[in-house]
């Protein structure tokens, strides 16, 4: 991982081959692993989110979620930034969850529609 980017809450970049085509597999697969670890869904608004205080990173991460066709909104506020998912079908199909609890509350969310 050191070869692609810096570590640190506020240091990390999204590695730029991930905005590549041919990579669209493995830019998934960085998502679905940045999303089970700090993304969140809220069940009752029924969306996914995630919060940065990596604002520019956080832009990035929003880029890549629209490069492989999940539509966003993308927040920024004082101290930090949101992406908030709407699309949860889309989502699920493309990218989805690992972790057991997101999973099945994604999944419960995107029977009922």
């Amino acid at each position: 991982m050191r070869k692609y980017t810096l570590f640190g809450s506020g240091k990390w970049t999204v590695p730029k081959e991930l905005f590549l085509k041919q990579y669209e597999e493995h830019a998934r697969a960085f998502l679905s692993g940045y999303m089970d670890g700090d993304g969140s869904i809220a069940i009752k608004r029924r969306l996914i989110s995630v919060d940065s205080v990596n604002k520019s990173t956080l832009k990035e991460v929003n880029k890549l979620f629209n490069n492989i066709g999940i539509k966003t909104t993308y927040y920024m506020f004082k101290t930090r930034s949101r992406i908030v998912i709407k699309d949860l079908n889309n989502y699920e199909r493309l990218i989805g969850f690992i972790h057991p609890d997101k999973k099945y509350n994604l999944l419960s969310l995107t029977m009922r529609s």
